[in-house]
């Protein structure tokens, strides 16, 4: 199964409507001061957007010190509610939850996200996978509450959550590691650095949790792999390219009415993405590739309850998407951007019953 979109020609005209900084009112969750790219993908103002954005900066992230990211949204954006089933991690098989509500609308895939401005969707199952999304790979989180679809196609009828990922801004290197342990065997282990000389910079870091669940059959266990790489060609010019790698297993033991045995989902998943950004003052934009996969078993369980065997086969799927974007966006006039860009994307996968 394999999907195409093509989009030869995106043009975009935002004009600023507020005349000085002043004119807002201040918010709580947003800095007004400082500077967003999801609402037409170059860094603006965040005075000069119509829209209605919230910023989650890397001390906020700090603070909640979850290892898991939307655990964090959820509990800074107004409006954003994410499912949540146990202790640690989300899953992908039936009963699991992560799916992202903004204004109550998200529910078939209404939310779209993204990772470094490239959307993250599974080939096969049409929708994010939510335990990839680690909060010490994050350095902010721009989320567009409401319709982004003018912008960003029909799955961001919701809104958008842009998830930007860590640089190292400073000389030298940076390492930070960090442990916990809690109820239910519950375990969490972070890692990172962060090193720039001059023109270079690199940033990695790996993460580990697990848990027993809080009842019979809820384990969960992922690792995450994450580094970054960027290179200034010069003032005007800037190469980046990261890569992030998750596998994780987890249960479900299946409502309490009605347990099931041998319930479980085991995932690879990886992304990958590469940037020419331009910045001429008056004019800039980038040329950006992206390339997502997957591989996913899944055993639907059996209930012995009431007389059934152990399945004899797993499902099994395999996906990919990947994209090209190059866009250019004009400041012809004060208070105006104009946007000229090409935007491909080809998605898809294969998926078999598998004797076990």
């Amino acid at each position: 199964m394999k999907k195409y979109l093509l989009s030869l020609l995106v043009v975009g005209l935002t004009t600023s409507l507020f005349a000085t900084e002043d004119t807002l009112p201040i918010d709580s969750v947003v800095n007004l001061q400082g500077v967003v790219v999801s609402a037409n993908k170059i860094n603006v103002n965040r005075n000069s957007v119509p829209l209605s954005i919230s910023v989650i900066n890397r001390e906020e992230i700090e603070v909640s010190s979850e290892s898991a990211l939307l655990p964090v949204l959820s509990q800074h954006v107004l409006g954003l509610f994410v499912t949540e089933k146990g202790i640690t991690g989300f899953g992908v098989n039936n009963g699991s939850a992560g799916t992202v509500n903004i204004r109550g609308v998200g529910q078939g895939n209404k939310v779209l996200m993204l990772f470094d401005g490239q959307p993250q969707w599974a080939g096969i199952f049409g929708h994010s996978l939510p335990d990839t999304y680690v909060a010490s790979d994050v350095e902010k989180v721009e989320v567009i509450r409401g319709p982004g679809s003018l912008l960003y196609g029909s799955n961001a009828m919701g809104g958008v959550v842009n998830i930007i990922t860590r640089t190292q801004q400073q000389d030298g290197r940076r390492t930070q590691a960090r442990v916990m342990y809690g109820s239910y065997n519950t375990q969490k282990y972070m890692l990172n650095n962060g090193f720039k000389t001059g023109k270079l910079s690199t940033f990695v870091s790996l993460n580990h949790d697990r848990t027993d669940g809080h009842q019979a059959n809820s384990d969960f266990h992922i690792t995450n792999g994450f580094g970054k790489i960027g290179y200034e060609l010069n003032d005007n010019l800037k190469l980046t390219g990261n890569v992030s790698i998750a596998k994780f297993y987890t249960e479900n033991p299946g409502p309490v009415q009605r347990r099931v045995t041998d319930y479980w989902v085991d995932v690879v998943r990886g992304t990958t993405s590469y940037a020419l950004e331009n910045n001429f003052g008056k004019t800039s934009g980038a040329i950006r590739f992206f390339y997502n996969w997957g591989n996913h078993e899944v055993n639907d369980g059996y209930y012995p309850q009431e007389g059934q065997s152990p399945r004899l086969y797993l499902f099994n799927s395999s996906d990919h998407n990947t994209g090209i974007l190059v866009y250019q966006s004009f400041r012809l006039l004060p208070g105006n951007t104009f946007t000229l860009g090409v935007d491909y994307k080809n998605w898809g996968g294969t998926c078999m019953e598998r004797q076990y």
